[in-house]
């Protein structure tokens, strides 16, 4: 018997001596491995060799071989673990020659046909040949009347000529008659793609590959079988949500192996499939809910219906620098002419990166509604990823504020710093040398005097803010960020404003560029709760100031006060304050709470969404002190009577 030839199972090579030696013929009669009358012992002759796969064309008349292929069949490397039908696959098989082929032709497929003639079988259509290649030479393992997978989508990946044409031809019988070609050039560019790949290049420059020390190949493999053969190992989804995203690896593999798009594809494959917990991600998505809902705001330039631009600074600079963000708004409708929007919102890049495209295709949706609005403005980012997504997902007209600044001319506070500055390039801006270089152009008109480091411009690797790797991993993201920051020891000067807040946070001098050409310095670090809080803010003092609208905020008759420990533990474990004041404000309700005679703190808990949330705290005349808030996802259930 072959039991191997059964997905999942294991084989062994000495199958009839291991029958003889431990079996008595009673259990032999009894066993599975008798045929249905339990007379005769079936043994199937154990094939060794390498396996490849053939697709043809049919009709009554020609059987017309494709290119070759071949997939890997098992799950760890060097095909040590179980069958799985196909781990991926490549064309041309590297054992398939001229030779080969026409030993196959002759012994293999023309026999075919004539057995379909022999036997008055009309068959027109695909023909599926699985091979052994043995040193005896080719064996048929099976056949079947229906295109292979993998195998196809590599094969037909390379077909040049019009499949419909073919299959036209075929149904005509008139197969012999039309010449079929294949593309070489996508055959090299596939196996450039191929999981082989040993020469550390990407390693030595990636947190991610390194951490996991494994070839991109290697985990792109174990990520496909993770969505493709296991349909969800927990196992594999921390790996696939620490990708940053950040396409680094297309730049230093010399095969341009996108570790990137595997994990994205994975991300969005699992959440199609309902097998990717919401949890990695939630904060973060919130936040984007957050950001084009309570803190959302468009808002054509005063005097304007329509506007010729729009600015959008990103979610993260209104939340963590909005003074600059009124500064350079300000300065926008002050030098440009035609009209400057302003929209406040965030640009879909958070449900992209976890894979949510009806999320993203919601923020597409509203976003497209806003900017019809204005007149389909010109886009001005102040992030470039934001430029990135906007430019990718709504095709809109896209700028960056650094190029809008340097053809208009600096603002008039504009000052570099006195010292040796290092340029941390963003992974939004990879490939955009336009955008690197402009910034460089900037910084030399302010002054600065820049310090060129190892792996920037497109080598330049992510703070670990991208791919919401700070949210699934945070000690991978600590890593990348001293990654960013081991490369100099001069200040940094960014353009996106979530490294900028990385880097400070790793107590490094770091400043937006933002930030020196309008001369403010958001030295601060905002917590969770203060970068929500900064976004509603300046959403309320740009209403009042520049539209002379007042924005009603929620006053509350009492005070809420946090201990440092509170602030530290809530930032660490991504609970907001307003999650802490929602929980207080259902105890002022219900007086449901316990009471800690060892610490004399009361302990409540309200369960909001998918979350229940703890708080100790203790009431003082104006309020509430929280000392400790901690969250999980357990839901407390009251017992009724008894």
């Amino acid at each position: 018997m072959n039991p191997n030839k059964h997905k999942g199972m294991i084989y062994s090579s000495n199958l009839c001596t291991e029958i003889m030696q431990n079996m008595s013929p009673m259990e032999i009669r009894k066993s599975e491995i008798v045929d249905e009358n339990g007379d005769k012992i079936v043994v199937e002759e154990f094939l060794t060799g390498i396996e490849t796969s053939i697709l043809a064309f049919v009709d009554n008349d020609t059987i017309v071989p494709m290119v070759s292929s071949k997939d890997h069949k098992k799950v760890f490397e060097g095909e040590t673990g179980l069958n799985t039908g196909g781990m991926g696959t490549f064309s041309p098989s590297e054992i398939y020659t001229e030779k080969l082929a026409k030993e196959v032709q002759e012994k293999i497929l023309d026999k075919t046909l004539e057995g379909f003639k022999k036997d008055n079988l009309n068959y027109k259509g695909i023909l599926f040949v699985g091979l052994m290649i043995t040193e005896d030479g080719p064996k048929i393992l099976e056949y079947n009347v229906r295109f292979g997978d993998p195998e196809t989508q590599s094969v037909l990946f390379r077909l040049d000529t019009d499949l419909n044409k073919i299959i036209s031809e075929i149904l005509n019988n008139n197969l012999k008659n039309i010449e079929i070609n294949y593309s070489k050039e996508e055959a090299i560019e596939e196996a450039k793609r191929c999981i082989q790949c040993h020469c550390d290049e990407c390693m030595k420059s990636c947190v991610y590959l390194r951490e996991y020390k494994k070839h991109p190949g290697l985990l792109a493999r174990e990520i496909y079988n993770n969505t493709q053969i296991i349909m969800g190992d927990h196992q594999m989804n921390k790996p696939m949500n620490s990708c940053s995203l950040c396409g680094q690896c297309t730049v230093t593999c010399p095969n341009g192996f996108d570790m990137s798009q595997v994990c994205k594809s994975a991300r969005e494959n699992m959440v199609s499939t309902d097998k990717m917990p919401l949890a990695p991600h939630e904060f973060a998505l919130m936040d984007m809910l957050f950001s084009n809902s309570e803190a959302f705001l468009c808002r054509p330039q005063p005097g304007y219906e329509t506007c010729r631009y729009v600015f959008f600074p990103g979610c993260q600079a209104g939340a963590i620098a909005p003074d600059v963000v009124t500064k350079a708004y300000e300065d926008l409708c002050r030098r440009t002419e035609g009209g400057v929007a302003l929209m406040l919102g965030c640009c879909g890049a958070i449900s992209e990166w976890a894979g949510r495209y009806e999320m993203t295709e919601k923020v597409n949706e509203q976003l497209k509604q806003e900017l019809a609005k204005l007149g389909d403005p010109m886009i001005i980012a102040g992030c470039p990823s934001c430029m990135k997504q906007l430019k990718e997902s709504l095709g809109a007209k896209v700028t960056g504020i650094w190029e809008i600044l340097k053809e208009i001319g600096l603002p008039g506070q504009a000052k570099g710093l006195e010292i040796p500055v290092a340029i941390h390039d963003a992974c939004g801006a990879r490939g955009d040398t336009q955008t690197q270089d402009t910034i460089r152009e900037l910084l030399a008109d302010m002054g600065c005097t820049v310090v060129n480091t190892e792996y920037s411009r497109d080598l330049s690797p992510c703070c670990g803010y991208g791919g919401l790797t700070a949210y699934a991993n945070k000690e991978m993201a600590d890593k990348m960020t001293e990654k960013c920051l081991e490369r100099s020891d001069s200040p940094y000067i960014t353009y996106c404003m979530a490294c900028r807040d990385r880097f400070v946070r790793e107590g490094r001098e770091s400043r937006h560029i933002l930030e020196l050409l309008y001369g403010i310095n958001a030295a601060n670090m905002p917590d969770i709760s203060e970068k929500r809080y900064n976004r509603l803010e300046l959403k309320e003092k740009l209403l009042k100031n520049i539209w002379n609208e007042e924005l009603m905020m929620e006053k509350k008759d009492y005070t809420v006060a946090y201990t440092e420990d509170a602030i530290s533990m809530m930032d660490e474990r991504m609970i907001l304050k307003s999650d802490v004041e929602r929980v207080l404000s259902d105890y002022r309700e219900n007086q449901e709470a316990i009471f800690d005679e060892e610490t004399k703190e009361l302990v409540t808990r309200s369960r909001l969404g998918n979350v229940t949330f703890w708080v100790r705290f203790v009431e003082t005349e104006e309020g509430y002190l929280v000392r400790r808030a901690y969250s999980h996802r357990m839901n407390i259930m009251k017992r009724v009577g008894q």
